[in-house]
């Protein structure tokens, strides 16, 4: 049985699922710091997403397709990659409901990497697996996203505190309107990022199915699943909001800038 279309479709339903459980961070630190209201920031960041993901390249999209499991395993697997992939989607929405439900920040990128290796290494070994490519794009970027955040988080921070240390408590509305540009440029790189994972897998689905070529990403592709994370986004991304910008510790306008200034710097390193 060729599960060509169910997969298509639940791919889409990834990226809706990835709107929900991964963007809701993005926008966390600002809305509890009051420094947009929520339905504004919730505009705004839908709008970034749904433009990012339509108009920013492909590149992650591609390192799904060429970084994770071994290319002469996917294209060996014939009309049964859309099965193989069909499973590492469920695995991976699995454990993104769970997160999701009880608010806990997780990777979608990762649940979907593992996803994706369980059932290829099922079928195939240890051997269809891109040793350095899930090195260098997934187990490293793990352990280096934190570190990273946490060094230029510190660094921003000190830097803006010496430079606003001589200004009234009114400097907080100047940081409020440039979190209006932060925002809206974090949530399109981010955005487009988080689905140009499902978008890679489309693509190597129809170019085993003979209707593509080469690895561009057709428009209708990232049309749908711009729409898809936007609105799954704003479907479902508060309660993983409530829990990042109130759980952790309380955030005032100047936590909330640093927090966004850091993300945009880094929202495209990894995928």
């Amino acid at each position: 049985m060729d599960f060509y279309f169910i997969a298509i479709i639940v791919i889409f339903f990834y990226i809706f699922v990835t709107g929900f459980h991964d963007e809701g961070n993005l926008v966390a630190t600002i809305i509890f710091s009051r420094s947009i209201d929520a339905k504004k920031a919730f505009i705004l960041a839908a709008i970034a997403q749904f433009l990012g993901t339509t108009i920013i390249s492909t590149n992650v999209s591609k390192t799904m397709a060429n970084d994770i499991v071994k290319y002469e395993y996917l294209f060996k697997s014939g009309h049964n990659i859309s099965l193989l992939i069909l499973c590492g989607l469920i695995g991976a929405m699995i454990w993104n409901f769970i997160t999701w439900y009880f608010g806990i920040p997780s990777s979608s990128s990762h649940a979907l990497i593992g996803g994706m290796l369980g059932p290829f290494v099922l079928e195939y070994g240890f051997n269809s697996i891109n040793v350095q490519g899930i090195l260098f794009r997934a187990i490293l970027p793990l352990f280096l996203s934190p570190i990273i955040g946490f060094v230029t988080g510190y660094l921003v921070t000190f830097f803006l505190s010496e430079i606003l240390k001589n200004h009234t408590p009114a400097a907080n509305n100047g940081l409020k309107k440039l979190q209006c540009f932060t925002l809206f440029f974090l949530n399109a790189g981010q955005g487009s990022n988080d689905a140009q994972k499902g978008m890679g897998l489309i693509v190597i689905l129809m170019m085993i199915k003979g209707q593509t070529h080469n690895f561009e990403v057709p428009f209708d592709v990232k049309y749908i699943s711009a729409l898809m994370i936007s609105f799954g986004f704003i479907l479902g991304g508060f309660r993983i909001i409530k829990n990042v910008g109130a759980g952790i510790y309380r955030v005032r306008p100047f936590h909330s800038f640093n927090a966004q200034l850091r993300l945009v710097q880094n929202s495209k390193a990894f995928i």
